[in-house]
């Protein structure tokens, strides 16, 4: 089956699964370990990562509604940042949504929003559901590649294939 017609390779499904992934990797951790800055140059706390994700998750989500994905729509210092419970939920919870994101919305154009720089304005630019699926799957590995950093400063053994790109898996898996 080649990788396009394979339920898999739906931008929804990949998304989902990266947030899934990464609420298994700190579901057991403790509130202290959760919200504690790295010590070891990686910036940020598990907290903050799981937050940062679930921030942009939500944006490609919104959209659905309202078609515009806004990036710059987050929740700083909410209680996901402090509580591993809520942040594992909340993970779980939006790979759901995504999972039931209805594959002809895939294509549906919308707008993405966010600022380029401190000093710039606004900037707007038409874009699709699926790329920006992609982007927020993309972009969730690369956080998790922190969080793997800061689970083990914790003591904690990640999942091998948490913060790795599908493609570097690949590459990675015996012929």
């Amino acid at each position: 089956m080649n990788a396009s017609s394979s339920s898999a390779a739906s931008p929804a499904l990949a998304a989902g699964a990266s947030l899934d992934l990464l609420a298994n990797a700190v579901a057991s951790l403790d509130p202290a370990a959760y919200a504690v800055q790295g010590e070891k140059g990686i910036a940020g706390a598990v907290g903050g990562h799981v937050r940062h994700c679930l921030d942009h998750a939500s944006a490609a989500l919104a959209s659905l509604n309202t078609g515009v994905v806004d990036y710059e729509a987050r929740s700083r210092g909410s209680n996901v940042e402090q509580d591993p419970a809520q942040g594992v939920a909340e993970l779980r919870q939006a790979a759901q949504k995504l999972r039931a994101c209805p594959p002809e919305a895939m294509q549906r154009t919308v707008r993405v929003r966010t600022r380029v720089s401190a000093e710039a304005d606004w900037v707007e630019a038409p874009t699709s559901l699926a790329r920006e699926l992609i982007f927020v799957q993309s972009h969730t590995i690369h956080h998790s590649a922190m969080v793997a950093a800061l689970l083990r400063e914790h003591g904690v053994t990640p999942p091998a294939e948490l913060g790795f790109a599908p493609s570097t898996l690949w590459n990675l898996s015996p012929a």
